[in-house]
């Protein structure tokens, strides 16, 4: 479920990185020079900084409301600091920032009552499934953004 979330967190990116020479050209789906940690919820964040330091990671962000920390790793070695840090037993959870990129257009006639939509990029999601009598399709809100117009 956490990682789910974080996925769908991370699909939400408007910046799409390129994968560093040294990695495969298959694993270009991710950020080269990022990562997603989610400690446990008894460490303290001293013991956090302490296990980033042994990781060789930098926090750039925290995601409110569910606690995971955007990781800066050095460019090209995103495999070998998701491994690390997976091995920590105090890291929950550690994965690539993978970005994602949606295309189309909605059919949807009412469209333009609905307020919000190009702003969550929903428009996108049609290009994935436009849904069927047994599919719900939904749009998650997965923040908020103080600079909002």
């Amino acid at each position: 479920m956490l990682a789910a979330a974080i996925l769908l967190l991370s699909s939400f990116s408007t910046v799409v990185f390129a994968a560093a020479p040294d990695e495969n050209p298959s694993d270009s789906h991710y950020a080269s020079d990022r990562i997603l940690v989610k400690f446990k919820p008894d460490v303290a964040l001293p013991e956090a900084a302490e296990i980033h330091r042994k990781c060789g990671g930098q926090v750039k962000e925290t995601i409110p409301g569910i606690g995971v920390q955007v990781v800066k790793v050095p460019k090209g070695q995103v495999k070998d600091k998701v491994k690390a840090y997976s091995a920590h037993p105090k890291v929950e959870v550690a994965e690539p920032d993978y970005v994602v990129q949606a295309l189309g257009t909605p059919n949807d006639p009412g469209f333009v009552n609905q307020w919000g939509m190009v702003k969550v990029q929903g428009p996108e999601g049609w290009d994935v499934t436009t849904g069927s009598p047994s599919i719900q399709v939904a749009i998650l809100d997965t923040g908020v953004d103080l600079d909002h117009v």
